[in-house]
């Protein structure tokens, strides 16, 4: 079946704390009088009521809805003066997964047999992890000297100047070849650890050194993203995440965000601005302000809503330009932008000296290109991917393929980037990822000469 039941006899403390909470969502709504969200809250607590699908914390179909209830809906309930469109669309396209995603036919493609069946680690694939991070140092040490530094580990000093460099000066092909050479072998490790192929020693040195990758170069999306990976392959090779796991993480996390971004902000602006200085006058409140800020794209749809309601959509041409975003904008100054950086412009967000663009959704692009038709193409968007990738998460924790779970930690934001930032973005990024995890798999896996026996049916 294309979207295969999940095994009854899993553990299903997450899908029973998130039907409580959209339980008592819903009864905030209709005690509040908001009937749509009511309704909304409503539709996800049915979903999380059903024993198809394994919805576990990190399982892929609850990331979707979890995107929709939490990131979308929740925030736009705080807005006073939302336009009564935003609701409706972001509402319909909701139904319409759920229920294209419960009602589509069930075919069986064996997707998670093809991805990595009866692969194995190679004997060298130690080797080959120190080759590919002495060679991702190597070019990063390269990289600080063109980014003005004389000593490398100023940069840690100064990562936002670095970070700035490789932004504008034509250095993403290169950013993303020194982040796979240097985080690709941490994950791989990772799982070899939980599997019991490599020693602490080892897996503590290569995730280190990923670590410190990410915060030298001032990406804190790459340092939390890989903090995911690694506990989710933990999830499902060793131990399942609890609610405590789950609190201290939020500890952790919510304060780095806010440190990390205000800092990014006061050296955008100030030259002289310093990490003291964000510390000193950085409160509580404003650490959860500055964390959850991130968290505007349902304002940014209402927004897109009533600048953009009365044009004329571009038809799927978002999808068809998609095609030239392999020639870097360097060689292409008038290249189409990205449906999010023109949503950002359509709105009147737009800084002259950065290139930057806000999330709106896959509603926001779905708009964009087909006005209100938008809402079955996003809902047949979002049900096919996220059906899929359930799929695979289902026989990476059935069959612990090695080569499967690395599929699964590499792409596990798809599903939550697929609602928040919409199918072009993803299709770039994870494009990006496919390529990488297909390298990894040749570079650090080979297929055994004993497959591994069946002990399930086949998704």
């Amino acid at each position: 079946m294309l979207f295969a039941a999940g095994p009854g006899g899993r553990p299903r403390g997450w899908q029973r704390f998130f039907l409580a909470i959209y339980l008592c969502a819903c009864l905030v709504s209709v005690m509040l009088g908001n009937i749509g969200f009511a309704l909304c809250y409503a539709v996800l607590s049915l979903f999380f009521m059903l024993n198809s699908t394994d919805l576990d914390i990190l399982a892929p179909m609850s990331m979707v809805t979890q995107a929709f209830g939490i990131y979308f809906l929740l925030p736009l309930a705080l807005i006073d003066d939302r336009d009564p469109a935003t609701l409706t669309y972001i509402a319909c396209t909701l139904i319409a997964t759920l229920a294209l995603y419960l009602l589509m036919p069930r075919l069986n493609f064996g997707i998670g047999r093809r991805l990595g069946k009866s692969l194995v680690f190679r004997k060298s694939f130690l080797r080959t992890t120190v080759v590919m991070q002495i060679a991702g140092g190597v070019g990063f040490l390269i990289s600080t000297w063109l980014a003005g530094f004389s000593n490398p580990f100023m940069v840690f000093a100064d990562p936002i100047q670095y970070r700035f460099f490789m932004m504008v000066g034509g250095m993403t092909y290169f950013t993303e070849l020194l982040g796979f050479l240097i985080t690709m072998p941490a994950i791989v490790i990772t799982v070899a650890y939980y599997m019991k192929e490599t020693s602490r020693a080892v897996f503590v040195t290569v995730v280190a050194v990923a670590a410190l990758y990410g915060l030298a170069t001032g990406a804190r999306g790459s340092v939390i993203l890989l903090v995911i990976q690694i506990f989710l392959i933990r999830h499902i090779l060793y131990k399942r995440i609890g609610a405590r796991l789950v609190i201290l993480l939020v500890c952790i996390v919510v304060p780095f965000i806010a440190i990390s971004g205000q800092y990014r902000q006061l050296k955008y602006t100030s030259a002289n601005g310093s990490l003291q200085a964000v510390l000193s006058h950085l409160t509580f409140q404003d650490a959860v302000n500055a964390a959850f800020s991130r968290m505007d794209a349902a304002d940014m749809f209402n927004e897109f809503m009533v600048a953009e309601r009365y044009h004329d959509p571009k038809l799927g041409m978002s999808y068809i330009e998609i095609v030239a975003e392999a020639i870097p904008r360097s060689f292409w100054k008038d290249k189409p932008r990205l449906p999010n950086p023109e949503m950002t412009r359509i709105i009147g967000r737009n800084d002259p000296y950065l290139d930057i663009a806000f999330d709106f959704g896959i509603f926001g692009e779905t708009f964009l290109n087909f006005s209100w038709f938008g809402i079955i193409v996003g809902g047949v968007i979002v049900a096919i991917i996220g059906g899929l990738m359930q799929c695979i998460y289902d026989y990476a924790v059935s069959e612990r393929s090695p080569v499967v779970i690395l599929w699964v930690a590499v792409l596990c934001t798809v599903p939550l980037a697929l609602v928040v930032s919409g199918l072009v973005e993803v299709l770039i990024t994870a494009g990006l990822s496919i390529l990488q995890v297909l390298v990894v798999r040749k570079l650090f896996f080979h297929r055994s000469l004993s497959p591994f026996p069946e002990t399930s049916p086949t998704l």
